[in-house]
């Protein structure tokens, strides 16, 4: 049977590509780590890894076994959390989200003693994933898969804000009639990234200015400054104009979920705690999604 020590020493070597690089991600030596790999090779009876001139190389059976080991330790880790929440009389669970969700509201949550232990960066697209590795639940503005369990948490909508007021009507603008204009959208799958280029690319037009940043409150520093138009979900944070963002009419708005997996074996805790976590929403809604137009189920 696996040890948990082997098991990430061989995933070590497999997200580093060496086994000096893994030895060193453990504070251990390099023949720690290829003695542990060469148990599993006699275990298994075959090879892992292939040595090559730039490192470690995995061979087929290495391949095939990655999303087992990388399954096995997320299992073992969870087991381990399970022990010490009996011994200290409460479930703790890790959080993987967007790092601006991170700060701006799970942070707050923790702080009002909610039972999470540590939180989990990742960008909106792959948030789902740290499921596999680690996260008890996650939240994202992306629709999450099929067979996750999940609640809707609120609903924002997304504004342009400028260092001046656009267009005629002072509440709203069209995406069409700024299309021409510098715009600032958060990258990396964001919401807005998606949405806008969505709209317009249906509708046939082309953001011909446009261009990506690493956040929405970059893109707000930036316009401030009157370097383009942020198209974000974050409130202003300078004295700016803000104006819905609308395409045919309608408010561009996005979307945070909460998911988890059905089979965790904290499943009922965590619905529980996606549910806290919604009336906690409801409660401190000015302070934390600070948003006037915001929708926050009930």
């Amino acid at each position: 049977m696996f040890q948990l020590r082997e098991l990430e020493y061989f995933l070590a070597i497999v997200e580093t590509g060496s086994v000096s690089a893994a030895a060193r991600a453990h504070w251990v030596s390099q023949p720690a780590i290829s003695k542990q790999i060469a148990g599993m090779e006699r275990s298994l009876g075959t090879r892992l890894f292939r040595r090559v001139r730039a490192g470690m190389v995995l061979t087929p059976a290495g391949e095939r076994l990655v999303p087992v080991a990388r399954d096995l330790v997320t299992r073992l880790h969870r087991a381990e959390q399970l022990a010490r929440s009996w011994t200290a009389g409460e479930l703790s669970f890790r959080v993987a989200c967007p790092a601006t969700t991170g700060e701006s509201l799970i942070r707050p949550f923790i702080a009002d003693g909610a039972p999470i232990h540590d939180i989990l960066p990742a960008d909106p697209g792959s948030v789902y994933q740290q499921l596999q590795h680690g996260a008890d639940l996650a939240i994202s503005t992306w629709e999450p898969p099929a067979h996750l369990s999940r609640r809707l948490l609120f609903t924002l909508p997304i504004t342009a804000q400028a260092a001046e007021p656009l267009g005629t009507d002072p509440d709203r603008v069209e995406l069409s009639g700024i299309a021409d204009r510098p715009l600032l959208i958060p990258g990396y799958g964001s919401a807005v990234e998606r949405l806008v280029f969505s709209a317009a690319y249906g509708a046939g037009f082309r953001l011909a200015e446009a261009r990506t940043v690493s956040n929405g409150t970059i893109a707000q520093a930036l316009s401030s400054a009157g370097r383009g138009v942020a198209l974000v979900i974050e409130p202003p944070r300078y004295p700016i104009a803000n104006q819905l963002l609308v395409h045919d009419g309608a408010v561009l708005k996005a979307d945070f979920h909460v998911a988890w997996e059905p089979d965790h074996y904290a499943a009922e805790e965590i619905a529980g705690l996606a549910g806290r976590l919604a009336r906690w929403l409801r409660e401190h809604r000015d302070a934390i999604v600070n948003h006037p137009l915001a929708e926050v189920p009930r």
